[in-house]
């Protein structure tokens, strides 16, 4: 059998989750429906009070605004080009020094140089030397054979001759046969000197192109030479100078780096909404354009301002952005990396807030600033602005027609600090329409609406009417 103690343990188990849960039931239908709103009489016979503005057409231009960071447009690392001992250096080839282009920095140890450069000048000499020794030798055998060729001639003659006297018995054999070797020996003579002309102009011409490489070399030891004295590439300012006087340096070593302070760069990163308000302010990118692919892949070209605030003070520089930094949107952020050129850092000017004054100016833009891209754009497409509270969750907007509550579709462009931006669509909000900013707690289109303003107008008025005279009152 069941005990008592048991039977009451397993119905309280059972009858308290059941009184839990009607409990919840009974809260919901007492709680869970929507109180109705009360509406005052006033409000129900003249309709809800709202505050009200009018969309206005947007003409002007508003500005994007990014951070960013002053970097130089370019950082060039100057390495020495020859090997050997530093042996001066100028006091200006210090970090943080600001040198002018072709600017001495460095020297490199040029006597080895030097001595190579006389051995070769010397080696130059007498290949010109050897060169003119072979033109007079070839003008000697040239002399030479103009006497072979009048022997040859003669002994030709002579040859003839002793024939013609053979024919009459006149001449002996040994005779006739001294003549043919005469004449035999005259001809071996001028092919001797012929040969020896082409040899010897043979070897001028191996002499000329050994006088060319020796040219080449010292072309070559007198450019190392000029190599060992190391000056600016550019006008900037040197950040680091890893060589000191008695240092050896192999050809290739990083001697000095610099900044370029001519022209500066900001980077900058840009939401793609951004990016879209360049592209249409361009008018490059319709869809019926036709544009090139470089113009595809790079940035228009768009004026910017770069701002520097310090003390409340503003000091600006002039800039243009000039391209994307790498190929597309970084994946971490989502933006856009892109660059902005500074022209001219050493023109600023100054802009005070707050009746601040500025003591003092940056002398140009300095690397590793931070500041802020600011982009004025005109939109090429037509804007409404009205108030931010205007704009409701779903992208509404409502509107007083008639004294009564409407409810219009709104795509918004762009939202600043007090007011946003709408696209002017058709059978949408249109310029000159009447906003409610304040408030409503249950709109719905056709709810009757009245300004305050008008409210305050009728109480003025109200309190500016006189009242009637007691006596026609008793009456």
């Amino acid at each position: 059998m069941i005990s008592v103690k048991t039977f009451l343990r397993d119905t309280a188990r059972t009858l308290i989750p059941l009184a839990i849960l009607g409990a919840g039931i009974g809260g919901f239908l007492v709680f869970g429906q929507r109180p109705e709103v009360p509406q005052r009489a006033d409000e129900e016979s003249n309709g809800v009070l709202v505050t009200t503005a009018i969309a206005e057409p947007f003409s002007t231009a508003f500005t994007i605004e990014a951070d960013g960071v002053a970097i130089p447009s370019r950082r060039v690392t100057h390495s020495a080009e020859v090997a050997g001992r530093i042996t001066r250096k100028d006091p200006r080839c210090k970090s943080g020094r600001y040198v002018t282009e072709d600017a001495f920095l460095l020297q490199i140890d040029p006597t080895d140089y030097q001595l190579t450069v006389e051995q070769l000048s010397a080696e130059r000499e007498q290949a010109e030397q050897t060169i003119a020794e072979t033109d007079v030798d070839i003008a000697n055998t040239e002399a030479l054979i103009e006497l072979a060729l009048e022997d040859q001639k003669l002994q030709d003659r002579n040859l003839e001759r002793y024939l013609r006297l053979g024919q009459r018995d006149a001449v002996t054999e040994t005779q006739l046969d001294q003549a043919r070797s005469q004449q035999l020996a005259a001809r071996n003579s001028l092919q001797t000197l012929r040969n020896q002309l082409t040899s010897l102009k043979q070897s001028r011409a191996r002499l000329e192109t050994a006088l060319k490489l020796a040219e080449v070399k010292l072309r070559q030891a007198q450019a190392d030479l000029e190599r060992t004295t190391i000056k600016a590439p550019i006008t900037g300012t040197v950040i680091e100078d890893p060589v000191e006087i008695g240092d050896y340096v192999m050809a290739g070593d990083p001697v000095v780096r610099l900044n370029d302070s001519e022209q500066m760069e900001v980077q900058c990163q840009l939401k793609v909404e951004d990016i879209y308000w360049i592209w249409l302010q361009s008018g490059r990118y319709g869809p019926d354009q036709k544009i090139s692919t470089e113009q595809r892949l790079e940035l228009p070209p768009t004026p910017v301002q770069v701002v520097y605030t310090f003390n409340n003070v503003e000091y600006l520089w002039s800039g243009v952005i000039t391209r994307y930094e790498g190929t597309g949107i970084d994946q971490a952020t989502r933006t856009v990396p892109c660059r902005v050129l500074v022209d001219q850092p050493k023109q600023v000017s100054v802009e005070t807030n707050g009746g601040q004054t500025a003591l003092v100016v940056p002398p140009t833009l300095f690397s590793g600033m931070f500041v802020t891209v600011r982009i004025p754009i005109r939109p090429a497409t037509p804007l409404l602005r009205v108030p931010l509270a205007a704009v409701r969750p779903g992208g509404h907007v409502w509107t007083v027609n008639e004294e009564t509550l409407q409810i219009l579709e709104a795509k918004v462009a762009r939202t600043e600090a007090d007011y946003a931006l709408l696209y002017a669509m058709p059978g949408g909000l249109q310029s000159g329409a009447e906003v409610i900013t304040s408030p409503v707690s249950a709109p719905q289109p056709g709810l009757p609406v009245r300004r305050i303003d008008s409210d305050a107008d009728n109480l003025a008025q109200t309190r500016e009417t006189p009242a009637p005279p007691a006596t026609a009152a008793a009456e």
